[in-house]
């Protein structure tokens, strides 16, 4: 099933209605007659009918939380459910634009249908009369990832104490399954990146920003709208659009995004730039960088990047995490993970010392994997090795016979006295065994009485 259900096209009639509720006229936008109203105009027709030209009328104590380079987000109080709420509209000179609005239309519309707790979720939709087509949503207290990475790299105590490497990577997980949630729900988020994604202070992870939301297999009616050239940040105007130009945040976005080749993206450039996000995670830095635009897009449609582990040997990046990211990061969708999931339980294989999918492991490494995931297993196993090796050493020692005494060495003796054929007592000797090769010979000294 997938989200953005269709909704009934408007005549030319109702389409010319446009004028009177947003003034498409004022910025030389005009309706045109002969064309069917989209579903954004069909949404802005309720919306005006519904909301009495209501608005924003009953929120209050407005705040800029945040300006991007087409839209605001600023913080309201709602009186009425004594909430604190975000509201999302256009700036100024985006507010009277159709393709302007569209977008934020469908970004509120996907956003609302996308129930995840990965994923803000929208309260209400309508028309001002000042601030125009706005949504508003739950509000987020807590640091971007962005704010999160910036602080690692700048060498901040507390940041570096509360966000370690195994916190990073929970962080990262559970981003990865908000996005898995929203593919099978059809659709996909196309500008993955530190600035969309929010830490709570309580523990949550949330994706913000789903403007270039599109739905799989669309790619024409949804990417309808103003095309650019190059996007090079949230301070430039974009929105979506066919192939042959580039929608997204360069350092951030796909190969077959940063090539235009629109009808190519699908969930694997998500992906893509999930891996992006592991990689800055885990070194600090952003894999791909330049002197300008131009040159890190060429820098991503080649995917041409340091290895983890070289770029920051000193983060500790074991050899399996660098290449599930760089299996994340592979030019080729082909030869990137095919579905989230997929990432993910390569993940806790890391976690876990198991194999991963994205690296190839010798018999020793895969020895040693087994011993660390069984550890008790391993140390009764050791323990009985020992014992056997220590018997089998005490039988080897009993079986040795006596080691003879070295050549030369002497060992006295003293026989008994014996009767002298004179009848006197044997002289007294003190008798010499020598041992020579293999005989013997006897030495006698005596003192004659």
């Amino acid at each position: 099933m997938t989200i953005q259900e269709p909704m009934p096209r408007a005549s030319p009639g109702e389409a010319c209605a446009l004028t009177e509720v947003i003034g498409w006229e004022q910025t030389g936008d005009l309706v045109d007659p002969d064309r069917p109203a989209s579903e954004a105009d069909m949404l802005l027709l309720l919306l005006a009918e519904e909301n009495s030209r209501r608005g924003l009328g009953r929120l209050r104590d407005f705040r800029l939380i945040a300006e991007g380079g087409v839209g605001l987000v600023r913080h309201a109080f709602d009186p009425s459910l004594g909430r604190h709420v975000a509201v999302k509209s256009l700036r100024p000179e985006f507010r009277g634009r159709r393709g302007y609005v569209e977008r934020l239309l469908r970004e509120a519309r996907a956003t609302a249908q996308l129930e995840h707790p990965g994923i803000v979720p929208v309260y209400d939709v309508g028309i001002d009369e000042e601030a125009g087509v706005f949504f508003s949503m739950r509000e987020v207290l807590g640091l971007t990832l962005r704010e999160i990475v910036d602080g690692l790299r700048q060498g901040d105590a507390p940041t570096a104490r509360r966000y370690t490497q195994a916190r990073l990577l929970s962080i990262f997980v559970r981003l990865c399954q908000a996005i898995a949630y929203a593919h099978s729900r059809g659709v996909i988020h196309r500008d993955l990146k530190p600035e969309n994604v929010v830490v709570g202070d309580y523990g949550e992870v949330l994706i913000l920003d789903w403007g270039l939301v599109r739905s799989l297999g669309n790619h024409d009616d949804q990417d309808a709208g103003p095309k650019v050239e190059i996007v090079p940040g949230d301070r430039t105007p974009a929105n979506l659009t066919l192939d042959g130009a580039v929608s997204g945040t360069p350092k951030y976005m796909s190969p077959e995004q940063a090539r235009g080749e629109n009808s190519r993206v699908d969930e694997r450039s998500d992906i893509f730039s999930l891996g992006v996000l592991l990689y800055e995670m885990l070194t600090w830095t952003p894999p791909f960088s330049g002197a300008d635009t131009k040159e890190v897009l060429a820098k991503v449609a080649k995917a041409i990047c340091t290895a983890p582990r070289k770029a920051a040997p000193e983060r500790g990046i074991s050899r399996d995490l660098e290449a599930v990211c760089l299996r994340a990061m592979a030019a080729d969708p082909a030869h990137r993970y095919q579905a989230v999931q997929e990432l993910v339980d390569d993940l806790f294989a890391c976690q876990d010392g198991r194999a991963v999918s994205a690296r190839r492991a010798g018999p020793g490494v895969r020895l040693w994997r087994f011993m660390r995931r069984h550890a008790g297993v391993s140390i009764t196993v050791s323990t009985l090795l020992t014992v056997i090796l220590l018997t089998l050493a005490g039988v080897g020692a009993a079986a040795v016979p006596p080691v003879r005494q070295a050549h030369g060495q002497r060992q006295d003796c003293a026989p008994a006295p014996s009767a002298c054929p004179l009848g006197g007592i044997a002289p007294s000797r003190s008798c010499l065994r020598v041992r020579t090769g293999r005989r013997a010979h006897l030495h006698c000294a005596g003192a004659v009485h």
